[in-house]
């Protein structure tokens, strides 16, 4: 299709200059109508989630339908057959221009607001804890207040698909243990759950009642969301684990996800080792103090990325990935530790940028070039 329509454009519009907003306009319609009038109606699917590009569509039939209306003016006989169109493809439009000028219902105070509530109690009550949130209570979670949650309130481009499959096992699974392996395993210390009386306008958690009895209820906003405390040593991200336990688990999958996730909680929340300490020093710093053993390593459940450096007394500490969950691993020696590490810029970053900043200059100079050739 893309070879198709390159062809064409280059057969109609090569060297005639005056047609390159109608190839423009011509090419957005195709391939847009063709991602999501075809993903609609056939299933048609390219990449991505082409329903989300429906006001983008919007958008293009307006540019398409002013071309074809602008082409049929500039042929004289063809004008009353324009008018025409016009005036039908507007007539939808009637029941907007009647209430153009309606405001939206005010939504009230924001002290009001459901996810304001929760989020503001759990930034006062549950501060630098991390939280599992779904629903309209994760879309708002970092609005108002600076939150902790376990996946960052998206999906889309997860480095760590494991958060993929914990979110759906957590929110829809019928075995009843495997939120609490999910939570535990992911250094989560509190969970929302809204019931069916709620508030939440998705309802994601399908089975609110796999939480009551099982876990210690925090908070309860008297309208069937509550907020119980998971069950773990400690809270916290950090942890000393023994590393031949660990690595030793394998790869946690849907099929086997309550034995693995069984082991490795074991090992994660296992009371033996001491605690390591975790701050943060901004988005892309923390540091950590531990006392590790013979044959530990610490454990930071933040997912791995090359690009995350840690150093102590200004010499590097190895960091490798989690071979579970891949959260990283701090390898050192037994003693007494104090680590401080941060998320360097990527090399593809840095070329990145200075390809973008070579290309402002050089554009900078073309427009400098163009203006004294045209004075």
């Amino acid at each position: 299709m893309v070879c198709i329509f390159c062809e064409l454009s280059y057969r109609y519009a090569a060297r005639r200059p005056e047609r390159t907003w109608t190839v423009f306009v011509a090419g957005c319609g195709i391939i847009v109508g063709l991602w999501v009038v075809a993903h609609v109606h056939l299933g048609f699917r390219v990449s991505g989630e082409h329903g989300r590009l429906i006001p983008e569509l919007d958008i293009v039939l307006v540019l398409v339908f002013v071309e074809a209306m602008r082409r049929l003016w500039r042929k004289q006989f063809l004008r009353i057959p324009a008018v025409v169109l016009v005036i039908l493809f507007f007539l939808p439009a009637r029941i907007y221009v009647k209430n153009a000028y309606t405001q939206f219902p005010s939504s009230g105070p924001l002290e009001e607001q459901y996810e304001y509530g929760i989020t503001k109690w759990i930034a006062e009550s549950l501060p630098g804890e991390r939280v599992f949130a779904v629903g309209t209570v994760r879309f708002w979670y970092d609005a108002w207040f600076d939150n902790a949650e376990q996946d960052g309130g998206s999906l889309q481009g997860m480095l760590n698909q494991n958060l993929v499959l914990a979110y759906w096992q957590i929110t829809a699974d019928l075995n009843p243990d495997l939120p609490r392996l999910w939570l535990q395993a992911l250094g989560t210390d509190a969970v929302v759950v809204a019931g069916p009386k709620s508030r939440e306008a998705f309802h994601d958690m399908q089975h609110p009642e796999q939480f009551r009895g099982r876990y210690t209820p925090l908070y309860d906003d008297g309208q069937d969301t509550i907020v119980y405390r998971v069950p773990r040593r400690s809270t916290g991200i950090g942890r000393v684990i023994d590393a031949r336990s660990l690595d030793a688990i394998g790869k946690v999958t849907a099929d086997n996800s309550v034995a693995k996730l069984t082991q490795y909680v074991a090992v994660v929340e296992d009371p033996k080792p001491a605690a390591a300490r975790v701050s943060w020093r901004s988005t892309d710093a923390f540091d950590v103090q531990a006392e590790v053993a013979s044959g530990e390593s610490i454990l930071i459940q933040e997912t791995f990325d090359p690009s995350w450096q840690a150093y102590e007394n200004g010499r590097p500490v190895p960091i490798r990935e989690d071979p579970v969950m891949s959260f990283m691993v701090l390898n050192v020696p037994p003693g007494s530790h104090n680590i401080q590490a941060r998320f360097e810029t990527p090399l593809e970053n840095r070329i990145g940028g200075v390809v973008t900043a070579s290309s402002l200059v050089l554009a900078a100079v073309l427009l400098l070039r163009r203006r004294k050739k045209v004075t």
